[in-house]
């Protein structure tokens, strides 16, 4: 899961990537659409977890990287 073309504003951005334990990688460069679309993968592919995972416990397993490294 990406943000898309619309998130990117140019080479040596940052963006934040989250790697789920389940090998998937979620990319943004905003924290708002990183949690949004964190909460979304696990709403559908972790029902254990749901999609109510708090903000701040994403934006902890998050890293972030240059966006010309990803």
């Amino acid at each position: 899961m990406t943000e898309g073309a619309n998130g990117s504003t140019g080479i040596g951005d940052s963006k934040l990537v989250l790697r789920c334990e389940c090998g998937a990688s979620i990319t943004a460069s905003r924290k708002s659409r990183l949690v949004e679309l964190a909460r979304i993968h696990f709403g559908e592919f972790h029902p254990d977890l749901g999609p109510g995972v708090p903000a701040d416990l994403i934006l902890a397993m998050a890293e972030e990287k240059e966006a010309a490294t990803l």
